[in-house]
């Protein structure tokens, strides 16, 4: 069992701090088996029966742990992890709890008590340099290839079927459990077709039509950024599309760093471009108000512009588009909206420049 040095002295110093340590990170980061290899602990695992049967009691279970290094892996298992942690850090103090969990775990119903002031965290990341070199392999090109997750690194050939695995337990211990989404083709489907995409705007009629589902689940699928908590610079956690609309923040970047854990996709397949999500979620504001723009120029259509309307008097339009209505004289807004250049806010301004002089109908 390989020693990750950074991160065990990453503990110590947790510990340090509070008694009771939470160590999240994505699927497959290597939390057990960092747990495991720390001396002198008590290891439990919370998916056993047996175990969980043992944390029914917990007052009566650290009593009989009272000094020691404890240490519940897969936490979330357990009905009410929070009041397990809180005893533990109230009552038994000198006994040192370390707690792992998925990524996801600190959006779940069960964690609804943050333990504010009880718990130290620590977020296993993907490896880092340090990691390489106490895993022997400080190659960078084979660290890019194979992504930051010890099994996938340490295959002994390219492991895409492990990915696909990888991708099947995060749909049933993470989506399912978290967001109660139905439809795993369709979800995977819809993966699969941002991973292809590139530089394209976000829409969702076609997302639908490809994964044969409706535009609402498609809406569902992207809210899963709107549930899903990041850690900020300044340590905080927030909603991952409240740190998208930052300029200087790229969704890309969010997952190399793995602080966008929901959405650590297959590491083979970095040829996949998530521009799409990123460009809905930072113009969001923007697009819904062009959609009003739309909507409210279809429901103006057939108001009647004048023929002997001069556009170029019309305050806000461009030279362009001036041009283009001088040319071609629409006779309705509705004529307008469909002269190639002439976007649906200038049909907007148009419509209440024709309303306000009364010439329209």
């Amino acid at each position: 069992m390989r020693k990750r040095r950074f991160w065990i002295e990453t503990l110590e110093n947790a510990w340090r701090r509070r008694p009771v340590v939470w160590l999240s990170g994505v699927r497959r980061a290597g939390k057990t088996t960092l747990s495991q290899s720390l001396p002198g602990t008590e290891y439990f695992d919370c998916e056993l029966p047996r175990v969980r049967r043992e944390l029914a009691d917990p007052e009566a279970f650290l009593a009989t742990l009272r000094g020691k290094t404890v240490v519940l892996d897969e936490i979330h298992r357990l009905g009410d992890p929070a009041q397990l942690l809180k005893i533990a850090a109230d009552h038994f103090p000198r006994t040192r709890v370390l707690a792992t969990g998925s990524s996801t775990l600190g959006a779940s119903r069960k964690f609804r008590d943050t333990l504010a002031g009880r718990k130290a965290e620590v977020w296993l990341t993907p490896m880092m340099t340090a990691d390489l070199t106490d895993f022997g392999a400080p190659d960078l090109k084979h660290r890019f290839l194979r992504g930051g997750l010890p099994p996938f690194f340490l295959a002994d050939s390219f492991p895409e079927r492990d990915f696909q695995e990888w991708m099947d337990a995060y749909w049933a211990k993470d989506i399912q459990e978290l967001f109660r989404l139905e439809r795993r083709h369709s979800f995977q489907r819809f993966a699969e077709l941002l991973f292809i995409q590139s530089g394209g705007m976000f829409e969702a009629t076609r997302f639908a039509r490809d994964c044969e589902v409706s535009r609402t689940t498609i809406a569902n699928y992207l809210a899963v950024l709107e549930a899903t908590l990041v850690r900020s610079s300044s340590g905080d956690r927030v909603p991952a599309s409240r740190l998208l609309r930052q300029p200087d923040v790229r969704l890309a970047d969010l997952i190399a760093q793995e602080r966008l854990p929901n959405f650590e996709l297959d590491p083979s397949a970095r040829s996949h471009d998530l521009a799409s999500v990123e460009t809905t979620v930072k113009y969001v504001g923007y697009l819904r108000r062009q959609e009003a723009e739309i909507q409210r120029a279809q429901k103006d259509e057939r108001r009647r512009i004048p023929t002997d309307f001069l556009f170029d008097r019309v305050p806000g339009l461009s030279r362009e588009v001036i041009q283009r209505l001088s040319q071609v004289r629409p006779d309705t807004l509705g004529h307008a909206l469909r002269i190639p250049g002439v976007t649906p806010a200038a049909v907007a301004v148009l419509g209440a420049y024709v309303g306000r002089i009364g010439g329209g109908v």
